[in-house]
C-alpha cells in the first residue's frame, strides 16, 4: 500500500465524517425547532394568547375569549382611543373583585395600567361582568397589546394567568 492510497483512504474517511456531522447537525436543528415550537404553543395556550380562532361571535358581537375570560370591548385589532373603555366577563380571575389590565405599546412598554372591577360579587364559580377604563398616550406606536392579568394573591405559578390581544391606535 503506497502513500497515495493511504491519503485517499484517510481523505475518504474524513469526507464521510464531515457529511455525517453535517447531517447530525441538521437533524438536531430540526428536532430542537420542533420541540421549541411545541413549547411555545403550549405556553401560549397556558397564557391564553389570542388568535383568530379565539375570537367568537356572541349575540352578534365579536368577543375575544381566553380561559375563563371573555372581552366584549374592545375587540381584537380594534382601533382604540383614550380613554379606552374595557368590558367583558370573567370567572375566577378576581381577588377582592378586581384584576389588573395593562395596555402595552408595540415595544412592550406599559402605556397604561388599571383595575378591571367586577360588577358583581366576583364569585369563582360563575362568570361575572367587569369594566375598566384606561387613559393613555400611544406616542409614535401604531399598535399595542391589551393584557389582562389574573389576580394571584398567593404568588403561586399554578394560580397565575394572563390573556392578551392586539389593538390598534388611532393616528
Amino acid at each position: 500500500m503506497n502513500l497515495r492510497t493511504v491519503q485517499n483512504t484517510n481523505s475518504s474517511k474524513w469526507k464521510k465524517i464531515i457529511i455525517a456531522a453535517i447531517l447530525l447537525a441538521v437533524v438536531v436543528f430540526f428536532v430542537r425547532f420542533w420541540i421549541s415550537k411545541k413549547d411555545v404553543s403550549t405556553e401560549a395556550d397556558k397564557k391564553s394568547a389570542i388568535s383568530d380562532k379565539n375570537e367568537n361571535n356572541v349575540n352578534n358581537q365579536r368577543v375575544a375569549e381566553g380561559i375563563n375570560i371573555r372581552v366584549s370591548s374592545p375587540s381584537v385589532n380594534e382601533i382604540v382611543v383614550s380613554p379606552m373603555k374595557i368590558s367583558g366577563e370573567a370567572k375566577g380571575w378576581y381577588f377582592e373583585s378586581s384584576f389588573i389590565v395593562k395596555l402595552l405599546d408595540d415595544k412592550g412598554t406599559v402605556l397604561a395600567q388599571g383595575w378591571a372591577k367586577s360588577k358583581g360579587d366576583g364569585s369563582k364559580d360563575a362568570y361575572m361582568p367587569f369594566e375598566a377604563e384606561l387613559e393613555f398616550d400611544p406616542k409614535d406606536s401604531k399598535n399595542g397589546n391589551l393584557v389582562f392579568e389574573k389576580s394571584n394573591p398567593s404568588g403561586k405559578p399554578e394560580n397565575a394567568g394572563s390573556f392578551s390581544f392586539a389593538v390598534l391606535f388611532e393616528k
